[in-house]
């Protein structure tokens, strides 16, 4: 199902049915199956021209019925509720994918400062033994 927003911000779906599917136009073209997303026809599948560039010829028909009254006011407030989880999603995604960039250059971080603690500790033993090397010099007198 392709999906596609118009330019006056209502959403709506195309999709083609085996039924319809390369039904010819009065044009000669073939029709499309659409569905509506407007207030009045929330969720009704339409025909209407597949050719859309240039003059395009004014073919429309509706393929199902009006809605009733109750499915007018209920409809919507379902899609409001889908598009507000899909856009939550959306924004949970982006937030997991940014916190998981974040953790990876903590680790990268950690794993630096780990090497730097392993090198530093060879360092101080290497410094320990040469003290007590030093030590032990000193004690007998070989210095």
């Amino acid at each position: 199902m392709d999906s596609s927003e118009s330019s006056s911000g209502r959403r709506r779906s195309t999709f083609s049915t085996h039924v319809l599917d390369g039904r010819p136009c009065v044009c000669g073209a073939s029709v499309k199956v659409y569905t509506s997303w407007t207030k009045d026809n929330p969720g009704r599948r339409f025909l209407r021209c597949h050719v859309t560039k240039g003059e395009r010829c004014r073919y429309f028909e509706w393929v199902d019925p009006p809605m009733c009254d109750r499915s007018r006011i209920i409809i919507p407030g379902l899609l409001s509720r889908v598009n507000h989880a899909q856009a939550e999603n959306t924004r949970l995604e982006h937030e997991t994918m940014t916190m998981n960039t974040e953790m990876q250059r903590l680790v990268n971080s950690i794993t630096k400062l780990e090497n730097e603690n392993m090198a530093l500790r060879r360092k101080l033993k290497f410094a320990m033994i040469c003290a007590m090397v030093l030590f032990i010099c000193f004690l007998f007198g070989k210095f």
